[in-house]
């Protein structure tokens, strides 16, 4: 069967949080169709390459980490099948393809059939198999199967010469990291950096288009010029994205907990807002740090520094404020101290970071105690880790 890509691991586990197999696939066809072309989501089918001729590309995308969609009697197998031949127009049986997308790799005889047919002939080894099938399928493959025989049997024959099975992927981003690292330019953490981008681009700009209630369907031209261009300010400039921000979910679980941090925020009575603002961007920090570190992207001696940075800064703005507001109670001084500290400015080695990951690493430097917003920070959390 067809080759997509070899398996490899990648990421850190989380790093693509959020995404889902068919926002992947509709990346890869966006970066990876030819010139003219649009690809949609949700549309024509799970994901659908259209060209500029009018040949529509017809793609089922099935996560089978623990099934077999493509065994012989395997209901979503033939239900597949089926909603290609009813859907297709008699007008457009030269300009409509099909292809059956399933990761991990999973494998079946009739299926392995449908991918070799070429023939009339090769497509009617197949209908034969489906008749012989009916007879001791059980009743939900039976409904599928007696779908695709009600189906015309000249468009049956077409649907299965013109389908492919993609059954080679171990990874669903193995073919973007692939088509990307094609780029001998480019270092892999940029590769990865590109990835993570396209995917959760490509996602964001199909939800707003299915939001306002229009079709999904996105412009391969328009979407390969946005990739270059932030692969040639990423490669030029050395930003570090900054990993998703959490859902509201994580970030009530996390408050929830009373972490040390937020303890310190309650020292200076910072507001309830302000310590979930401090949640978030306490997670989002740590889950950058551990992308980055994934990625190749960061040594954890570099954060070690940056730490020590950080902490140099903290006591240079508390020496300032004693002396600018020392006439004001010590949560005042916390808190003007905690502004200081949000607007910091700081590389971490030659790299720009987000000023949520500036907050957030703060954040982390008073979830260990390093630093503290309240003059007795101390004394008030002894006991407390």
């Amino acid at each position: 069967m067809t080759t997509v890509a070899t398996a490899s691991p990648y990421a850190a586990a989380g790093a693509y949080r959020g995404f889902t197999l068919q926002d992947v696939r509709l990346a890869f066809h966006l970066i990876t169709a030819p010139p003219g072309c649009s690809v949609s989501i949700e549309h024509k089918d799970d994901v659908a390459i259209h060209f500029a001729d009018g040949t529509v590309v017809h793609e089922q995308v099935k996560s089978a980490p623990k099934s077999e969609p493509l065994r012989d009697t395997a209901p979503e197998f033939w239900k597949a099948l089926a909603n290609w031949g009813e859907t297709v127009k008699p007008g457009a049986l030269t300009t409509s393809r099909f292809q059956l997308y399933v990761m991990p790799p999973r494998s079946g005889d009739i299926a392995t059939l449908v991918h070799a047919a070429q023939t009339d002939a090769e497509a009617d080894a197949v209908i034969e198999a489906a008749d012989d099938l009916l007879k001791v399928a059980g009743k939900t493959v039976r409904r599928q199967i007696k779908r695709f025989q009600n189906v015309p049997v000249e468009t049956r024959r077409y649907v299965i010469r013109n389908t492919t099975i993609l059954n080679t992927d171990e990874n669903e981003y193995a073919p973007l990291h692939k088509q990307m690292g094609s780029d001998v330019s480019l270092p892999p953490a940029v590769v990865a950096q590109a990835v993570r981008y396209l995917v959760g681009s490509a996602q964001t700009d199909a939800r707003e288009l299915m939001d306002a209630g229009k079709p999904a369907i996105l412009s391969g031209d328009k979407f390969k010029k946005e990739l270059q261009a932030f692969v040639r300010r990423t490669n030029m400039q050395r930003l570090l994205p900054s990993a998703t921000r959490p859902d509201q979910e994580e970030i009530d679980a996390e408050f929830v907990e009373r972490p040390l941090f937020v303890r310190q925020l309650e020292l200076v009575k910072a507001t309830r807002d302000q310590q979930i603002s401090a949640v978030a961007d306490f997670l989002q920090t740590s889950a950058s740090k551990a992308t980055w570190a994934a990625d190749g992207l960061v040594q954890a001696s570099s954060l070690d520094r940056w730490d020590d940075t950080l902490t140099s800064a903290h006591g240079t703005y508390q020496m300032r404020i004693a002396v600018e507001h020392g006439d004001k109670p010590p949560e005042d001084r916390g808190r003007v101290l905690l502004s200081y500290c949000y607007a910091h400015k700081e590389k971490l080695d030659a790299d720009d970071v987000g000023q949520e990951f500036v907050r957030g690493s703060f954040h982390g430097l008073a979830d260990r105690k390093r630093v503290g917003w309240h003059d007795d920070y101390k004394t008030n959390l002894v006991g407390e880790e």
